[in-house]
């Protein structure tokens, strides 16, 4: 019940998901290109973005060469903020809600699929044999998440436990458990890589990005005000309020083919 009220809740912040979440790191579409240059076709490739919320990882495909880009999300909310921006920039992409259980696509409509940091939200066998579906053969599907490498305590971390603050399931963290995902759904030649990357925000953006959080939207008004508080004293007493906070991560990237 609360991993359907936390799927349900992103929708809520959308405007704060496009202005907090930022694109994610310059390595991953590089290594992406490294992919669709493979394609033998003279043809654009067109690639779906699974779970792609507002359209923050969605819009960086179009920087490669000869694709064509689609988009879907769970969530309504999201995909009308990822319409507007999408139409804002004048960025032709296909948006489409759709859970990935379910994908609003005929069989073999795409050359890739991705999904970044949205996995853990549909890391079945239901939703890994639909994406299946809307791959052509040979298509590829990916997906990448962040881990830290940074072994300290998160600041607040007592506040986190007041509010049973909850996390990504430790095993889909995990770069072989989630290979294994891959393999179990008969995708072939699996592979994986890890790629450093270090990011820095200041610490009014690191606070707006915690409450991206599909956790923070469960919280009652009073909690949140409680929350913000709670948390924005904690990151004082962490730094100067000038300090840029670096936090270094793994990419992982898991990938396999149709």
């Amino acid at each position: 019940m609360k991993e359907t009220q936390m799927k349900d809740a992103f929708g809520l912040f959308a405007k704060n998901y496009k202005k907090y979440r930022g694109e994610p790191d310059k390595k991953l579409y590089k290594h992406i290109a490294s992919l669709v240059s493979d394609f033998k076709t003279k043809e654009k490739i067109s690639i779906l973005d699974i779970g792609c919320g507002v359209g923050n990882s969605t819009e960086p495909l179009l920087k490669l060469k000869r694709v064509s880009v689609s988009g879907c999300d769970i969530d309504e909310r999201m995909i009308k903020e990822a319409r507007l921006s999408a139409k804002k920039n004048n960025l032709p992409i296909n948006y489409v809600s759709a859970p990935a259980e379910k994908l609003s696509f005929e069989k073999e409509s795409f050359n890739m699929a991705i999904s970044g940091a949205a996995f853990h939200w549909f890391a079945t066998m239901k939703a890994m044999n639909e994406i299946k579906r809307v791959l052509k053969k040979d298509g590829i599907y990916l997906v990448s998440w962040l881990v830290g490498t940074d072994n300290t305590s998160p600041v607040g971390v007592e506040i986190y436990k007041k509010y049973k603050w909850s996390g990504i399931p430790q095993k889909l963290r995990d770069i072989e458990y989630v290979k294994n995902i891959f393999i179990k759904a008969k995708f072939n030649n699996v592979q994986t890589v890890k790629i450093p990357t270090i990011e820095k925000r200041n610490i009014d953006d690191t606070l707006g990005l915690i409450k991206t959080n599909s956790m923070y939207s469960l919280l009652t008004a009073e909690q949140r005000k409680d929350f913000d508080i709670s948390m924005k004293n904690a990151y004082k007493m962490a730094y100067k309020k000038d300090d840029i906070i670096t936090t270094k991560h793994d990419m992982c990237i898991c990938w396999g083919y149709k």
